[in-house]
């Protein structure tokens, strides 16, 4: 952050990263992925499953750190990774009202 920071945050201008959802509408959009989509969604879980899990189960080796907590936040980067990864497959997907 820059120095003139706190000034923004106490006159308002400053946003928040944590967005309020009070009174707002979501809609549960099904959209069909395009052969890039898909092939993207695929090289990524070659990706974590051929080369990433592999790599902690190394690092685990190495380090003696304790496996399960190791394996909890490489699930939990799984989880947000692909997760992000679906909702940036509908972001350019026209809305029919």
């Amino acid at each position: 952050m820059t120095s003139d920071f706190p000034p923004h945050q106490a006159s308002g201008s400053y946003l928040s990263r944590g967005l309020s959802y009070r009174e707002a509408e979501f809609e549960l959009a099904t959209v069909p992925l395009t052969f890039e989509q898909r092939a993207s969604f695929d090289a990524a879980a070659h990706f974590w499953s051929d080369r990433l899990l592999p790599a902690v189960e190394t690092a685990v080796a190495r380090t003696q750190t304790a496996a399960g907590r190791l394996a909890q936040q490489a699930w939990s980067a799984h989880q947000r990774f692909f997760k992000q990864l679906c909702v940036s497959c509908k972001v350019w997907h026209p809305r029919s009202c």
